[in-house]
């Protein structure tokens, strides 16, 4: 169980990038840092073949991602499965029991790659132009 929370939250911060917050800020019309995570924890419940590609190509959301940020908030719920039945389980706590970070939120420091400019629509849409063409007016 621990050793897939530690999977899963290793997943989660390989998606700690500016490319995936841009696309995810097209998608839902802003997007913030809880939803970035839950965002991230969705991709991973896809596997790894889509986490990588979306990964290399943010953009492929428009066919790949979610349908709305509803569906993506929802894997907040993922995040903390693994823990929590451990928990049950043992009677221990895993964060403790692992000795490392187990937390799934943003990893230290900025994320990965270029920043993008949220208010620079022109500069999304060119950056993300299927994601643009679906879901920006």
């Amino acid at each position: 169980m621990l050793g897939f929370h530690t999977q899963f939250v290793a997943a989660n911060h390989r998606l700690y990038t500016w490319d995936l917050w841009g696309a995810a800020f097209v998608i839902f019309g802003g997007c913030g840092d809880d939803t970035f995570t839950d965002l991230r924890s969705w991709l991973v419940s896809r596997g790894s073949r889509v986490c990588r590609q979306v990964l290399a190509e943010p953009d492929l959301l428009a066919r790949l991602g979610p349908r709305d940020v509803e569906e993506a908030t929802d894997a907040e719920l993922l995040s903390y499965v693994a823990a929590d039945v451990y928990e049950r389980r043992t009677g221990r706590d895993a964060q403790q029991d692992v000795g490392g970070d187990l937390v799934i939120e943003d990893p230290d420091g900025a994320p990965r790659g270029e920043p993008f400019d949220e208010s620079n629509v022109a500069a999304l849409a060119a950056r993300y132009p299927r994601l643009a063409r679906r879901r920006m007016p």
